[in-house]
């Protein structure tokens, strides 16, 4: 980096007659207020990550009934904070796909053949969404292993997503339907953490709403996330996944699966 200085050369009695050209060497100067910049940034985020932190681990421990539990719990839930920060960091904070997010943190509890089932067009989630939005479907996903569709042999779970407008506002609609799993009675009267987490995370950090629905055939969740949240992105074809677990290829901007695949039951 140079800093360059241009003046009019002139003679004795005025005339000018060229220019002086002078460059100054300010390369350690640039790269000192970068390294500056890039410090503070790292500051801030660390600060955020490490509140996020503390107050899962408060939480978590208010709720739990033993060491062991809280152990177990806590580990999930900052593996599923790692998962969403290591997306966005993997390309200098940027935005995450959100069929890769959905994927990343439904993995370790539908690795299964047909456990996993996705719908959607090509869609992108700006970084600080994303991390909250991975904290939900963790909670979502471990829910599922433990008391619906993914706690019984042949139980699915079914992700779909679509641009709407609600009362004039757009909106990315996001469908969580499960099947397969025991019998939906009634509402549970005991709200856990991972409920108020849930609802805390759609509610204050994405802006968005929530609608449960205790269905006898499995739980249904609606997520609306508001559009300045998303990026909607150029087509991409993609490979089935090696674990077995089904998607639909991604690239139709009206939502409609791609050959072969079924979409999520309604």
């Amino acid at each position: 980096h140079y800093l360059m200085r241009i003046l009019p050369y002139t003679t004795a009695d005025g005339t000018v007659d060229g220019l002086v050209m002078t460059f100054f060497d300010i390369t350690k100067l640039v790269e000192g207020e970068i390294l500056e910049s890039l410090v503070n940034e790292l500051n801030h985020r660390v600060r955020n990550m490490l509140m996020v932190v503390s107050a899962v681990a408060s939480h978590t421990l208010r709720r739990a009934s033993s060491l062991s539990e809280f152990g177990k719990i806590f580990n999930g839930r900052i593996r599923a904070l790692a998962t969403a920060h290591e997306l966005v960091s993997r390309g200098g904070w940027q935005d995450v796909s959100l069929l890769e997010l959905i994927e990343k943190e439904l993995q370790p509890y539908a690795s299964g053949v047909d456990r996993l089932v996705t719908q959607g067009p090509p869609v992108m989630v700006k970084p600080s969404a994303a991390i909250s939005l991975g904290m939900v479907l963790h909670e979502m996903a471990t829910n599922a292993t433990k008391h619906g569709a993914l706690s019984a042999d042949g139980g699915r779970v079914s992700v779909a997503w679509a641009k709407e407008d609600i009362d004039g506002a757009p909106y990315l609609m996001l469908r969580w339907v499960e099947t397969g799993g025991p019998a939906v009675t009634d509402m549970p009267e005991r709200r856990g953490f991972g409920t108020e987490l849930i609802e805390r995370q759609l509610r204050h950090d994405l802006r968005g709403k929530l609608e449960v629905t205790y269905d006898a055939k499995g739980l249904r969740i609606v997520i609306a996330l508001p559009a300045d949240l998303i990026v909607e992105r150029a087509e991409v074809a993609l490979e089935p996944l090696a674990n077995g677990t089904r998607r639909a290829r991604e690239g139709r901007p009206d939502g409609r699966p791609a050959p072969g695949v079924a979409p999520p039951e309604s």
